[in-house]
């Protein structure tokens, strides 16, 4: 649980706050959509809400919630309540992982965003860095106040971070506890990212590869250049993939009840002038699939590219609602050179 005064003082945020900025319900996924009806899951979903709101759920209440989850996803998953992350802080792997235990945990459940949990030594650095630092550094927004905080923050110096910490300390000192999450966004989108071109770059393997995919990502080519147009970059591998010569081809494939509404919002996700929720695209992509033929092997690289794209973009949409629409660009940009630099210097 985010505690409301300085919850958002972090490098990071949890994992699921970033499903939320691309439009991902987790409490959907893991209990599927509330249904309020004799014999439905409306128990668990309060329960959950509960767990979200208090930060901690009785044992009663963490058997029905894992119960509802197994039944869900065919597979017993422990849930990341305090009392488990504190065992895990404090256990033997502690040392080794700091506080990242969190992240691990979720990676178990979220499709490509975050991949399998068995990282490759450079990956589970990174993530360790970020993870100790953002938790160091929240410590000192709770124990001595934001003043100290954004103190802190100017005492990095990695030229990639030192620009966007700087702004995000000065907002800081500015702000009241209600515009936090305001002034750390840009910090927020820009750790988060990091940590998602580190996935793309270990499921590539090939650095020189790895270094091309996070340039397409996050700036794509000429025609639909730049973070905004992530999504629209994404339709566009869809066409390419499938075969469709036109765009009416694939607003077709991906909704069979177009109409000219319809295709009117199509087109404004192709100029980056709509970012959608991830799980409208999941939705479409999957329609396309039941109608057309496609190889599994494809229609899981469609998704999993989807994951990375909806990412990008909808943190530019996120960015905008903060009041940092300027800083798209700079963050992305930056994000990318971190993990190049990174790269190189993993070997």
């Amino acid at each position: 649980m985010e505690d409301q005064k300085t919850g958002a003082l972090r490098l990071l945020l949890a994992p699921e706050e970033y499903l939320k900025i691309i439009g991902f319900s987790l409490q959907n996924h893991l209990l599927s959509p509330e249904v309020r009806v004799p014999g439905g899951n409306e128990a668990e979903h309060r329960i959950w809400r509960r767990w979200k709101k208090s930060g901690s759920l009785t044992e009663h209440a963490a058997t029905r919630i894992r119960a509802a989850v197994a039944a869900k996803l065919d597979k017993t998953i422990p849930l990341p309540d305090e009392v488990e992350l504190e065992k895990w802080r404090q256990g033997p792997q502690a040392e080794k992982f700091g506080r990242m235990g969190e992240w691990f945990h979720w990676s178990c459940l979220l499709k490509d965003f975050a991949p399998k949990p068995d990282f490759a030594p450079e990956t589970a650095g990174l993530i360790e860095d970020l993870a100790t630092a953002s938790e160091s550094l929240n410590r000192i927004a709770k124990e001595k106040g934001p003043k100290h905080f954004a103190k802190e923050l100017r005492r990095h110096e990695d030229p990639d971070l030192k620009m966007i910490l700087e702004a995000s300390a000065r907002a800081v000192e500015t702000s009241n506890s209600g515009e936090y999450r305001s002034a750390m966004a840009p910090v927020h989108v820009f750790s988060c990212a990091v940590l998602v071109l580190g996935f793309l770059a270990e499921r590539e393997g090939d650095r020189a590869e790895a270094v091309r995919k996070i340039n397409l990502l996050l700036h794509g080519e000429k025609e639909r250049a730049g973070p905004k147009l992530a999504l629209a970059r994404w339709l566009e591998i869809v066409k390419r993939e499938m075969g469709f010569r036109t765009n009416q081809e694939l607003f077709e494939a991906l909704d069979p009840d177009l109409d000219e509404n319809a295709r009117i919002e199509w087109q404004k996700i192709l100029a980056g002038k709509r970012m959608p929720p991830i799980s409208n695209l999941d939705s479409a992509l999957l329609r396309c699939r039941e109608r057309l033929p496609m190889k599994n092997s494809l229609f899981h690289g469609l998704e999993n590219c989807l994951w990375y794209h909806a990412f990008v973009a909808r943190s530019v949409a996120y960015l905008d609602k903060h009041g940092h629409s300027d800083w798209a660009e700079e963050i992305f940009s930056r994000a990318g050179s971190f993990m190049v630099r990174h790269l190189e210097a993993s070997g």
